[in-house]
C-alpha cells in the first residue's frame, strides 16, 4: 500500500500536540500545517487513494504512536488504538487537537 507523504508526520505532531500542550510551540503548528497540505496534494494527485485510506491512515497511525511514544516518555497505552481523528479533521485547515 502506498503511504501518503505527510501522513506519518501529521499524525505524530497531532499526537503530541494533544498529549505534550506545555510543549506546544510554532514548530510544531508549522509541521502539522505543512504536512495537512501535502497529505491533501498527494490525495488530489492520486485519487485512488481514497479507496485504501483506512488502511494507510491505520497504519500511519501505529507508527505515529509508536514515535510519539518513544519521542515523549509517554507510555504507549496512554494512545488511543485507533486513530481519534476524521479524515475530515485531518484536512481541516484550523483543526488542532486538544
Amino acid at each position: 500500500m502506498v503511504k501518503p507523504a505527510g501522513l506519518f508526520i501529521l499524525l505524530l505532531h497531532m499526537l503530541k500536540w494533544q498529549y505534550q500542550p506545555g510543549r506546544r510551540g510554532n514548530s510544531w503548528k508549522f509541521s502539522i500545517d505543512e504536512q495537512r497540505l501535502r497529505f491533501q496534494k498527494v490525495l488530489k494527485q492520486n485519487p485512488g487513494l481514497k479507496s485504501g485510506i483506512a488502511e494507510i491512515l491505520s497504519d500511519a497511525y501505529e507508527l505515529a504512536v509508536m514515535k510519539a511514544a518513544h519521542e515523549t516518555g509517554l507510555r504507549f497505552d496512554i494512545f488511543p488504538v485507533a486513530c481519534p481523528w476524521t479524515m475530515e479533521q485531518l484536512i481541516q485547515k484550523d483543526f488542532y487537537p486538544d
